[in-house]
């Protein structure tokens, strides 16, 4: 088990820190105006992204984008146990997306109040 401040989280935390950073500047100076319509673009070009993904995951035994194996959090971990036994990944995947496209118009909806 690697130590919690270590090369690899330090990356990923101010990297993905970045990532939101410059989209929150974006933003706030009014290049960026958020809509419905960017949401379902946003959210297409994820699953059109994840779909090859999936297939690599399967070929090369990885787990990129956490779509291959099993989370340790709470809610995925039960989400996965009740549907993978039954339906698959696949299954798995068909039902996160709609819980996600639902999040995303949830947070939107309240970020263009």
């Amino acid at each position: 088990m690697y130590p919690f401040l270590n090369f690899y989280s330090l990356h990923t935390f101010i990297f993905h820190g970045l990532i939101v950073a410059f989209f929150s500047w974006l933003f706030m100076s009014g290049e960026v105006v958020p809509g419905y319509k960017g949401v379902w673009i946003g959210y297409l070009f994820l699953a059109l992204f994840a779909l090859p993904i999936y297939f690599v995951d399967g070929v090369f035994h990885v787990n990129y984008m956490f779509l291959g194996l099993r989370s340790d959090v709470g809610i995925l971990a039960s989400i996965w146990d009740s549907v993978v036994p039954a339906y698959g990944r696949p299954g798995f995947l068909l039902v996160m997306a709609p819980i996600m496209a639902g999040g995303l118009c949830f947070f939107f909806f309240f970020l263009l109040l």
